[in-house]
């Protein structure tokens, strides 16, 4: 099985979520996952925790650097210091980013990342926001073995116990 599986929605319909919840059950895995950072119910950040639990602050607003998506400042250098051990991966773990979106697409070494878990025999299973396109992501789209899941409010808890049945065997 080589499946591979995009998330999409809208911004806070609960991709992240739905994939944390199931790749937390997966021992033999590799990738990330995107949080947001919160200060008195106002998301201020974002940091990136990796499937060994490596944590970096990817985006913030009282950062100061050139890259920028809407009011969050982006620190590259930060982000591309977590990548190169994702290259590396073995046959047989599953393979997640979250998320395909604006801000990481900004690093040529995430988009390179993005190909290569593609182009893999592995089981890949990522997200991807509704509300930005680039060349990479409509060629991603337009792939044959893609699998795209649309996630909503009202579908969410749907679709993960849809996934969660279909990687069973990869659970624990």
């Amino acid at each position: 099985m080589s499946e591979k599986i995009l998330l999409t929605g809208e911004p806070h319909c609960g991709k992240s979520t739905l994939l944390y919840n199931l790749i937390k059950h997966i021992p033999y895995k590799r990738g990330f996952v995107t949080q947001a950072i919160l200060c008195r119910n106002d998301r201020t950040g974002f940091k990136i925790v990796t499937d060994d639990n490596q944590e970096i602050l990817f985006a913030h607003t009282d950062f100061l650097t050139k890259h920028k998506v809407s009011r969050y400042y982006v620190d590259l250098g930060y982000f591309e210091t977590i990548l190169p051990k994702l290259f590396a991966f073995n046959q047989g773990q599953v393979l997640y980013l979250d998320e395909i979106g604006q801000m990481q697409l900004m690093s040529e070494d995430f988009r390179n990342l993005v190909l290569k878990y593609l182009a893999a025999k592995n089981i890949f299973i990522g997200t991807l926001s509704s509300v930005y396109d680039d060349k990479l992501i409509k060629k991603i789209k337009s792939r044959s073995d893609i699998k795209i899941i649309n996630i909503t409010p009202k579908n969410r808890d749907d679709r993960y116990r849809q996934l969660y049945h279909n990687f069973k065997q990869h659970l624990y």
